[in-house]
């Protein structure tokens, strides 16, 4: 997964970001910058993927948290009563 639009330019801004799309870690399918967030796909191993960018981030000096996250696949339901 790679956005070519805006991230690399925005990369520059953020120390860690343009390494991070990079990183090679099983189960993880692609990472991208989402507004001031830093989104990541993965199928498995997702904790050790958040804890890989968020480490990512501190060794270049900036504060990073990860948080697992559950994709809702049902989306929006409307009930009419």
């Amino acid at each position: 997964m790679s956005d070519l639009l805006h991230q690399p330019y925005r990369g520059k801004l953020i120390s860690g970001l343009n390494q991070a799309p990079a990183m090679d870690h099983e189960g993880l399918s692609g990472i991208a910058l989402s507004g001031s967030t830093v989104i990541a796909f993965a199928d498995s191993h997702a904790d050790e993927i958040g804890a890989a960018i968020a480490e990512r981030f501190q060794s270049f000096g900036l504060s990073a948290l990860s948080r697992l996250l559950k994709a809702d696949n049902a989306g929006l339901m409307v009930e009419i009563l």
